[in-house]
């Protein structure tokens, strides 16, 4: 649900269905679905990660891990349009974030594909000019000493799409994650 909704909300917001709804304008009350499903998701996650721990990986909550990020990586810019003006909202959304951020690094630490879905976020967030929560710089930098290597890279093959900048004019839809990374990596970002 929060692929489908982030989708469909991208789309109307860019114009690509040709049908302005509502989730092109949405109240700047309302969070759009995607974030309301995402901000599930790292509940469960959350429930997971307490009764499992960090070192289960499940093959099918990957995904969930990575498009809660996605999606919720966006509402950590602090001048986000329409900007949420109850604090509660978006300490929540950050605290989902984080959690979400976690689990992902989690699954990294042994899946390689988890490193270069959390390494695209972060570089994301440098390229959207959005700062990460102290806490999730700090995991990243354990992780970057411990399981993050340059030569990873080299080891990725996929072509798992980065959510965050799907329909932005400066990103190619078609780009593969490992060609991504290497323009990043390339220019020490």
């Amino acid at each position: 649900m929060m692929t489908l909704c982030s989708m469909v909300e991208k789309h109307a917001v860019t114009g690509r269905t040709g049908d302005q709804s509502t989730m092109a304008n949405p109240a700047p009350s309302r969070l759009p679905d995607s974030v309301s499903y995402a901000r599930q998701a790292s509940t469960m996650l959350e429930r997971f990660r307490r009764k499992y721990g960090l070192k289960i990986h499940v093959s099918h909550i990957f995904h969930a891990e990575a498009m809660s990020c996605f999606i919720l990586l966006p509402y950590l810019k602090p001048n986000l349009e329409p900007h949420f003006t109850d604090l509660e909202v978006e300490l929540d959304i950050k605290s989902a974030f984080e959690e979400s951020f976690r689990c992902l690094l989690g699954t990294g630490t042994q899946v390689m594909l988890g490193r270069g879905v959390a390494r695209m976020v972060f570089q994301t967030s440098k390229k959207l000019g959005i700062t990460l929560p102290t806490s999730v710089l700090k995991v990243l930098e354990v992780v970057a000493e411990t399981a993050w290597r340059q030569v990873d890279i080299l080891e990725i093959k996929s072509s798992y799409p980065n959510h965050a900048l799907a329909g932005d004019g400066d990103a190619s839809d078609s780009m593969r994650m490992e060609e991504l990374l290497n323009l990043w990596e390339a220019a020490e970002l």
